[in-house]
């Protein structure tokens, strides 16, 4: 799960203090579905970096999966992002000279996971691409490249999935194809999943809907 306590975030920008995020509260329960919404500069990408902790608010708390992280060092940090946290960009972030398979291989390695072969093999096939587990990023299209990055995402077997506009690079099927499989490795996973789009297809497939305006949440169809 994830909660959320008066966590805000802010910048000083020549003497002034702009605010992205302001205080909010949050709660987000295990094995669900979030979808957060808003207009372009409304904070979703923000709120989604504080919320898995790729950054530190400037106010407030946050607890993920029962650990109260927000004084972590990033040490700590990281170490705790590797095993219980995946994460999905808009811009896939694979590795240019590593392989398919090595690109779902690298983080599992980092944590010494004893089975990642296992794991990252099984989890090509999975996703339709064992026949392409040799190809560099610059060889598979768009929505390949997002297939080997969610396998990634998972490998170690995360508690919490993170998804920035995962849809956004690709067009229509290949983007129907991502999501289901996100949302089919949530549930096999009982990963809990947060996802910022623009898409209402994507929204429509959410157990709630988190709506940002200015920083404030407009409205949360879970509230």
């Amino acid at each position: 799960m994830i909660r959320a306590q008066a966590l805000e975030k802010s910048y000083q920008v020549n003497g002034r203090t702009l605010a992205v995020i302001h205080p909010m509260d949050l709660y987000i329960k295990a094995a669900s579905f979030a979808a957060i919404q808003g207009r372009s500069g409304s904070g979703k990408t923000t709120l989604l970096t504080l919320l898995s902790g790729l950054d530190r608010p400037t106010g407030g708390r946050l607890v993920l999966d029962e650990d109260d992280i927000t004084d972590w060092p990033e040490s700590r940090m990281a170490a705790f992002r590797n095993k219980k946290i995946g994460f999905v960009f808009q811009d896939f972030h694979l590795i240019p000279g590593m392989t398919a398979l090595e690109n779902v291989l690298f983080p599992a390695e980092l944590s010494g996971n004893a089975h990642a072969r296992e794991r990252a093999e099984s989890l090509l096939r999975q996703v339709g691409l064992w026949e392409r587990r040799k190809h560099l990023p610059r060889q598979l299209s768009g929505g390949e490249q997002q297939r080997v990055a969610i396998c990634r995402a998972v490998v170690n077997r995360p508690k919490i999935i993170f998804a920035d506009e995962p849809t956004g690079n690709l067009d229509s099927a290949a983007a129907d194809g991502v999501m289901q499989l996100l949302v089919d490795l949530k549930e096999e996973e009982g990963a809990t999943l947060v996802v910022v789009t623009h898409s209402a297809e994507v929204a429509e497939q959410a157990d709630r809907v988190i709506t940002l305006s200015d920083g404030e949440v407009a409205h949360d169809s879970g509230a």
